[in-house]
């Protein structure tokens, strides 16, 4: 077949749209594996054989989600997993989870006498586990901490009332209270986390010594959780995700969701015939930054997808007709075999007879 202009024109636009198309699923690939905080379960199911997935309660502060109903809900998902006959292997651990929930601002101050307003997040359980941020120095925050007096910051706090990141064992003045500083972390870099992350400082306590201050300040009030979150053992499709959203389901002011998968074709697909109800939020739920980021992501990611396919047209399309004309031409070739073959047994007979 004879390449001309007519023909080169069409074969150039196919081959753009698939290296655009090429191009737009990198980025959105780029994008997904900076969301540290989504990778949970694939980090835990690196321990073990089984299948899990990672699943999130978010709470507005009317829901009434607090330390008991996180205790609940543990009780409830061991018993779940025992009665679907899964276990951990022996000295192994089949599902953790961790919570977390917004303080707001408080005034802290350090060595260079500088008093810094970061954000402040109280949490527990494995929450370092599940959001493995870079240390810089020190270590975590562990529940098996007996003081719970230690805070970790991140490193905008360290360098504007230290001058410096190394500062894991020094003190800092908090609400009236001396704290030690556990470690210093670094915030995350990809684009989505540094536009939801802001640049106001942060910190991280422990959820008892929030409790103990809110206690204090509130005769005994338990402060409400905003965020929890479980790598559950997931044998079954929405096995995990169900233990979650059937105690949840009659709770006003919480949604559940699933991390794990929510980047995959089939989620961005998803994601992408109802990316009106994700842009219009009417729950009343204040996400932690990093369910921010993940929402940023999962939005440009749906987004990349519909490129991907509005690109994937026209080469679908040239190779339909590449394949119908083959096609033709092939039709066209046996056709002409079949007429050559009836005229070479119409022959035979006519040169016989003249002999």
């Amino acid at each position: 077949m004879k390449l001309t202009k007519r023909r080169i024109i069409p074969l150039c636009i196919a081959a753009g749209c698939l290296l655009l198309c090429g191009v737009t699923a990198g980025i959105s690939s780029a994008e997904a594996s900076g969301q540290i905080s989504q990778q949970a379960a694939e980090r835990w199911q690196g321990e073990g054989e089984n299948a899990c997935c990672q699943v999130s309660i978010f709470a507005n502060r009317d829901a009434g989600f607090d330390k008991t109903s996180v205790d609940s809900l543990k009780e409830q998902i061991d018993t779940a997993l025992t009665n679907a006959s899964l276990e951990a292997s022996e000295g192994g651990q089949l599902w953790y989870c961790s919570y977390s929930t917004p303080v707001g601002t408080m005034p802290v101050n350090g060595a260079t006498r500088t008093t810094a307003q970061p954000m402040v997040t109280a949490v527990g359980g494995s929450f370092f586990s599940m959001h493995p941020f870079t240390l810089e120095s020190g270590t975590y925050l562990t529940e098996n901490d007996l003081m719970q007096d230690r805070v970790v910051i991140d490193s905008t706090l360290a360098w504007q009332i230290f001058g410096s990141s190394n500062v894991s064992g020094m003190e800092i003045l908090v609400n009236d209270q001396r704290l030690l500083i556990a470690g210093v972390v670094r915030p995350e870099r990809d684009a989505a986390s540094r536009r939801a992350y802001g640049d106001a400082p942060r910190m991280y306590i422990s959820y008892a010594l929030y409790e103990k201050w809110q206690g204090e300040d509130y005769g005994g009030t338990a402060p409400w959780i905003g965020c929890y979150e479980a790598v559950l053992p997931n044998p079954v499709r929405g096995f995990a995700e169900n233990l979650i959203q059937e105690p949840m389901q009659m709770q006003d002011g919480v949604q559940v969701i699933s991390n794990t998968g929510r980047y995959s074709v089939s989620g961005r697909w998803k994601t992408l015939r109802h990316l009106k109800e994700m842009v219009i939020s009417e729950d009343g739920i204040a996400y932690p930054y990093w369910e921010n980021a993940a929402r940023i992501v999962q939005f440009d990611t749906a987004v990349h997808l519909g490129i991907c396919i509005a690109l994937l047209i026209w080469p679908v399309l040239y190779v339909l007709r590449l394949i119908w004309k083959l096609y033709r031409a092939a039709e066209r070739f046996i056709a002409e075999k079949k007429k050559a073959r009836k005229r070479r047994y119409r022959t035979i007979p006519e040169e016989t007879m003249q002999e």
